[in-house]
């Protein structure tokens, strides 16, 4: 298998961007850790829990209503690219970076309105509103979504990992700084949104050179008549939009429901079997972020059979890995709950290796969402994950009741299984699709 992956030349490219991000993926990650840990002893499980009841809630918020356009700039940039359509590349550049901005000011109005609301309703103590509403202004700043879509789009990869290094970096001086002079709740909080912008901020620096890179002029002063008028595009953008609120709707979601049900301290627990858990995730990520510009190059060439061999060998490979990582956590888990979080969390072990497994089934399967999305099956894509949510809410539910904490572990397993199932079935059926249209062209082509 490495061989193949050597040999190839697409492959080769995929794993060297993937491997870059993955160093700062893992170096981000394990300072995230280290500066979660130490919020985890400061705060205690109550609190710990309350942060990640707000830091849950900023999210979904932020997902919901903000557009997140860089899917549309992948898919779209290369085709533009691909056909040499400069002016279409900057006008579609300047459309995401708009609505980006105005979906952020719209989210953390909003964000702030229901905190406010549900405050007074619910009797919430002070300090858990301000440190909710403070949180909920990382939204107005979370406009990293076109930036990074155009870093993507032309494998700056190492602009991308100085970005989550710098950021995680400050988080952890200014968690330490927390730690040592024993910060509450509120402190913490400025400390992740602070964090936040910092990573924002680089991105969009570094985004918009790269485009006056390429094209040599700004794109901020492209005109819009024609991508807005684009139903393609809208009904794409839309698509993705409503997919990723659903998605990550879906994913911190349990956090929540886990605070209804349980209360605070149990939610503590959950978020650090979570947390540890989602490093999976984080050595998946890196070849996430990587292979879908490249199908994306691949869709717009027409080149299907280079798709499905590139989503192939890379599903075999962070599947491989995926379940390697999941047995040593078996093995040394609890040892390193101890270690780094506290005897107070070391019952999270059980909880985190059943999440874990849940991820096991998404590391042969996360390549499958990218090949729809670079042939234009994005509201395929929304589909399952509505498919996966509808299932997955009420099963959330029954579990935490019956079997406690360990429940939401075991609703992600459920989630997880049927989203892989089913991007799985509609990747095979439109690939072929895709196919067999594009023979047709040829044989139309070679007959005129």
């Amino acid at each position: 298998m490495l061989k193949t992956i050597f040999n190839d030349i697409i492959l080769k490219r995929m794993f060297k961007n993937a491997s870059v991000l993955f160093g700062g993926q893992s170096i981000a990650g394990l300072m995230g850790l280290i500066s979660l840990s130490l919020a985890a002893r400061t705060l205690g499980a109550e609190k710990l829990g309350i942060f990640a009841l707000i830091q849950s809630y900023v999210i979904i918020i932020d997902r919901l209503m903000n557009f997140q356009c860089w899917q549309a700039v992948i898919k779209f940039g290369a085709d533009f690219l691909k056909q040499d359509k400069k002016r279409d590349f900057k006008s579609l550049a300047k459309f995401c970076t708009i609505l980006d901005a105005a979906t952020a000011a719209i989210g953390t109005f909003t964000a702030i309105a229901i905190i406010y609301i549900l405050g007074r309703w619910k009797g919430w103590q002070q300090q858990t509103v301000y440190a909710a509403i403070a949180y909920s202004f990382w939204i107005l700043f979370d406009l990293r979504g076109t930036a990074t879509g155009l870093l993507r789009l032309f494998s700056k990869f190492r602009l991308i990992s100085a970005a989550m290094i710098t950021a995680a970096f400050l988080k952890l001086i200014l968690a330490v700084l927390a730690y040592m002079f024993s910060g509450d709740l509120l402190m913490f909080v400025v400390i992740w949104v602070v964090a936040g912008i910092v990573e924002s901020a680089f991105l969009l620096v570094a985004g918009w050179r790269q485009v006056y890179k390429e094209t040599g002029d700004n794109f901020l002063k492209a005109k819009l008549s024609a991508i807005a008028k684009n139903k393609t595009i809208w009904k794409f953008v839309l698509s993705t939009n409503l997919n990723q609120s659903v998605r990550l709707a879906s994913r911190e979601m349990d956090v929540l429901i886990t605070g209804a049900i349980l209360g605070a301290a149990a939610t503590g627990i959950y978020k650090i079997a979570r947390q540890f858990a989602w490093v999976l995730v984080q050595l998946i990520e890196p070849i996430s972020q990587v292979i879908y510009p490249e199908l994306a190059h691949l869709a717009a060439e027409k080149r299907f059979s280079d798709m499905k061999h590139v989503i192939t060998k890379t599903a075999a490979v962070t599947g491989s890995i995926s379940v390697l990582v999941w047995l040593g956590s078996i093995v040394f888990g609890k040892w390193i709950l101890n270690i780094a979080a506290g005897v107070e969390y070391t019952q999270a072990w059980s909880v985190m290796i059943i999440f874990m497994f849940a991820l096991v089934i998404w590391g042969f399967a996360f390549c499958l969402p990218a090949g729809l999305l670079a042939i234009g099956r994005a509201g395929k894509v929304l589909l399952v994950e509505i498919i996966g949510f509808v299932v997955f809410l009420p099963a959330l539910y029954l579990l935490l009741v019956n079997i406690g904490v360990t429940g939401a572990a075991v609703a992600q397993v459920i989630y997880f299984t049927i989203c892989s199932l089913f991007m799985f079935l509609f990747f095979v059926k439109y690939i072929s699709m895709a196919e067999k249209s594009f023979s047709s062209e040829e044989d139309n082509f070679k007959k005129e």
